[in-house]
């Protein structure tokens, strides 16, 4: 598969576990660019000539912590360059960046009590 992400552009990813433990949890994917793991996408209508279950069926100790690391240390040809830090979204609003206070929840609720006292 690939990567979700649209600043990777289709770099493409290596399974993953979060746990060692059998039963523990399901396969992940790792992409290698922006260094994050996602959930696999649900597996289309492929999956019920094979069973059904679809990656959401693999245990993630099959691959386990080690396996996207230890591949891209052998094949360290296959390492992507890291993501520039100019490429992260920047949310914007009528072309104004938005400030990072805004997506912080007030605390006190002080937009609640502008209203109350005006009332």
């Amino acid at each position: 598969g690939t990567c979700p992400l649209v600043q990777c552009a289709g770099q493409p990813v290596l399974p993953v576990g979060l746990k060692d433990e059998m039963g523990a949890d399901t396969v992940k994917i790792f992409c290698p660019k922006c260094q994050c793991v996602y959930h696999p996408p649900p597996v289309r209508s492929r999956s019920s000539h094979h069973g059904g279950a679809g990656a959401a069926g693999v245990d993630g100790a099959a691959f386990g912590t080690t396996f996207p690391h230890l591949f891209l240390m052998t094949f360290s040809n296959l390492v992507p360059d890291p993501l520039p830090q100019d490429s992260s979204y920047v949310p914007r609003v009528f072309g104004f960046r938005v400030h990072s206070s805004t997506r912080q929840r007030a605390g006190t609720g002080t937009s609640g009590s502008a209203h109350a006292s005006s009332s």
